[in-house]
């Protein structure tokens, strides 16, 4: 029973860290699409004429 017990740590281990590393990816990718987002924003504001200027 013991070598069971351990196999299914193991597993429970891979599972774990699979899905651990799963998540960051998606993660690390969804704050890199918001940054872009934020940049391409910037770069619209910058295009357009400033309120102060036409006042």
């Amino acid at each position: 029973m013991i070598g069971h017990d351990s196999q299914r740590l193991n597993l429970t281990r891979v599972f774990s860290t699979n899905f651990s590393n799963l998540l960051i990816k998606h993660f690390s990718n969804y704050i890199n699409l918001l940054t872009r987002i934020r940049l391409e924003e910037n770069k619209v504001k910058e295009k357009e004429p400033s309120n102060l200027l036409i006042a």
